[in-house]
């Protein structure tokens, strides 16, 4: 990729693995060229650092927009009434996915909104960046080691459809 150009970060040299044991379908999947694909998104940055954006499953495709879940976090983030926030795509029938934000307040926060939060981010971000919703939590699920985990929201999401 041209610097500056998001792109997948691809690795290789000696101390990258040979393959999957026995899987060798996530083997041909996982090495293109002996090249490790690493599912991440990244790209060079002006001083010649690479960045790593986000993972490649957790982009959001939103009418034929790449949206970097992480971008949309670090946003709200800034928010003074905002502990913690997990974004991820929400199916839409028309736009494919659309940018929804999982908040956590901090403890006695008042006055934060659902609204007040979707303003702050149409502030700061592109139209197609901003969420289409904000869902307010008590507390954002975590996984096993203690991290809000955007798999756990998810999973939250598809059982409230049914």
């Amino acid at each position: 990729m041209a610097r500056g150009q998001a792109g997948e970060v691809c690795v290789s040299g000696p101390g990258v693995m040979l393959g999957y044991y026995g899987r060798p379908c996530d083997t041909s999947q996982a090495l293109c060229d002996n090249w490790l694909r690493t599912g991440d998104i990244g790209f060079v940055d002006d001083h010649g650092y690479l960045r790593i954006l986000d993972r490649q499953k957790d982009v959001i495709n939103t009418s034929g927009y790449k949206v970097y879940p992480t971008e949309v976090e670090e946003t709200l983030r800034q928010h003074p009434a905002v502990d913690d926030v997990l974004v991820v795509g929400q199916p839409h029938w028309v736009r494919g996915e659309v940018v929804a934000a999982h908040v956590q307040l901090k403890p006695g926060t008042r006055g934060a909104s659902e609204r007040e939060l979707l303003l702050f981010c149409r502030r700061r971000l592109a139209n197609y960046k901003a969420p289409a919703c904000v869902i307010i939590h008590e507390a954002l699920p975590v996984n096993e080691m203690g991290k809000p985990s955007r798999q756990l929201v998810r999973a939250q999401e598809e059982m409230t459809e049914q």
